[in-house]
């Protein structure tokens, strides 16, 4: 049997939408190395092997993604001063693997009523949230790191997730090897009715706010383990960042929390 090689595809910013609508499974979409203003991934549902955007040589404003599934996009320097620099939407089993964020207003990424999306080894440089969780199931956010070297108003989180009032709560969540540092909260579920089925291990914080990780109304099946916390300098006195779970069933172990100071 013979099987029909796997296509590589040139795109630049006038036909990257097309390609990514031509793309067969397996196939690798190439973005040139250009700016790309927004891209819109929208009702492209693609079959296993999952479709590779390569992003590498690209600079790109926001990428948004409806009603999408079967991509992994790699690489990018994201630069934009709006909401968010990628979005995903009701959509399922997405990679987003290796970008640079920078200049979010809001977040970096926003995760919204999708499941199966991973978020692998992104670095997010900006005032705001790195990665925002709403109404999502499982997310797997691994390896990535948040730098806030400026304070902002309000205060940023490099991962936050919470849910919206009807909707089903966040659940099945890996949050691991995750480092934040600076002027921020770390990895934390503050907002809604809770979680379920969550896991945060192995991440570090160092910075300023009291919640290296909080995660409040988590319900059984939610652990918090081998995470550690420190306290920059600049921490103003008495705040020490701490890892705080709270919920019927969940457990929180060998959590190391940042000295007072």
């Amino acid at each position: 049997m013979l099987l029909a090689a796997l296509a590589v595809l040139t795109a630049t910013p006038a036909t990257v939408e097309a390609q990514l609508a031509a793309a067969k499974p397996g196939d690798t979409v190439r973005l040139s190395g250009e700016v790309y203003g927004r891209i819109v991934v929208r009702d492209l549902k693609k079959a296993a092997p999952r479709v590779t955007i390569d992003a590498k040589a690209a600079t790109i404003g926001v990428v948004a993604w409806t009603d999408a599934s079967g991509f992994t996009l790699v690489g990018g320097v994201f630069r934009h001063s709006g909401n968010y620099a990628q979005i995903v939407q009701n959509s399922e089993n997405i990679d987003l693997v290796d970008g640079i964020y920078v200049d979010a207003t809001n977040s970096g990424m926003t995760i919204q009523g999708s499941r199966h999306i991973s978020v692998m080894g992104n670095a997010f440089r900006n005032p705001s949230d790195g990665v925002d969780v709403i109404n999502s199931a499982f997310v797997d956010i691994e390896r990535n790191n948040c730098l806030v070297a400026q304070p902002a108003g309000g205060h940023a989180d490099c991962v936050q997730l919470w849910n919206t009032k009807g909707a089903p709560v966040d659940s099945d969540i890996t949050i691991a090897w995750n480092a934040a540092v600076g002027y921020e909260q770390g990895f934390s579920m503050m907002g809604g009715t809770g979680a379920a089925r969550a896991n945060i291990h192995d991440n570090s914080y160092a910075g300023v706010m009291g919640y290296a990780g909080g995660w409040l109304n988590c319900t059984p099946g939610c652990t918090m383990k081998d995470n550690v916390a420190m306290t920059l300098n600049v921490t103003a006195p008495g705040t020490h960042p701490a890892w705080i779970m709270t919920g019927p069933g969940s457990a929180a172990e060998r959590n190391l929390n940042g000295p007072k100071n």
